[in-house]
Formats: structure tokens, C-alpha cells, sequence
């Protein structure tokens, strides 16, 4: 079996964001639950959350990793 990763980039609060940016703010659950989902249908299983952590917690970036079987 193959497989293919992908990575989701998390903060727990995201004070400011520039329209381009890829993270997921995980403090506003609905936003959160909305992104794993589309994953999850797109085929991607959650294998691993990276915590963020730092000073306060604010704006500090973990990640979500998944993987899905390639062919």
C-alpha cells in the first residue's frame, strides 16, 4: 500500500488573518469541524494533531496530519 500525507495548519486563536492564509482557527469549533469533515470526504483520515503551544496560546501554530491510500 501507498500512502499520501497532508497537513493542516492550527492555531488556537487567530487574532489576525490575511485572506490567503491556509490556517484553521480551532477556537471557533464550528470552523474547525467544517475543515475535518471536508477532509474526512475527500477521503483523508486524522492521524495525528501537533498541539499548539507557546506563550498564552495565542496565535501559536500546530498542525493536523493526514494520510489517504494513493491508487
Amino acid at each position: 500500500m501507498k500512502f499520501e500525507y497532508k497537513n493542516l495548519k492550527i492555531a488556537k486563536d487567530v487574532i489576525f488573518q490575511s485572506k490567503n492564509s491556509t490556517t484553521i482557527n480551532i477556537g471557533k469549533a464550528e470552523v474547525f469541524e467544517n475543515a475535518l469533515n471536508q477532509l474526512g470526504e475527500d477521503g483523508w483520515e486524522l492521524i495525528q494533531i501537533i498541539d499548539p503551544k507557546g506563550f498564552l496560546g495565542i496565535g501559536d501554530v500546530g498542525y493536523c496530519v493526514f494520510k489517504r491510500q494513493v491508487g
